[in-house]
């Protein structure tokens, strides 16, 4: 299973490409890490990418057209408000996919993804997360955000 140590699960190679292949081609995986930093190995899913290890965190720098955001579980707020922040920029992303633990008690969920999101599609079953032995304990969403 999925472990609360390891806060940086890769998004699963087929998972990604049904999520492509609605909504792409991305533009930019804005929570990836290049492989070239620590322990933890590559888990971008496409190109570009943002890798906090090589000076570009995605939560200080400007996303692009298409964003897709699979971001660490230990800070999902953060990551909720920059994807507000970006589609509300002008210039910022058009769309945004973010792959989400649900945790609809969490103030995150409540005051901050529910009120701006366009969508939420709940996944079936439980994702294993690339570098997992199982699936995850949870279940999991794609919160989606779009600029027309």
């Amino acid at each position: 299973m999925v472990s609360s140590s390891n806060t940086a699960w890769g998004t699963p190679t087929a998972l990604f490409e049904r999520i492509d292949a609605v909504f792409g081609p991305f533009s930019l995986d804005a929570a990836a890490n290049c492989g070239h930093h620590g322990d933890e190995p590559a888990n971008y899913v496409c190109e570009p990418y943002l890798c906090k290890g090589c000076n570009q965190d995605g939560l200080k720098m400007s996303w692009s057209w298409k964003t897709f955001v699979n971001p660490p579980f230990d800070d999902i707020g953060s990551w909720v408000e920059k994807a507000i922040t970006e589609i509300d920029r002008e210039g910022g992303s058009k769309l945004i996919v973010m792959l989400l633990p649900v945790r609809t008690g969490n103030r995150w969920w409540q005051c901050t993804l529910l009120p701006t999101v366009e969508h939420i599609i709940y996944l079936p079953g439980r994702v294993k997360f690339k570098g997992a032995e199982a699936g995850a304990k949870f279940d999991s969403a794609l919160a989606i955000w779009w600029q027309l």
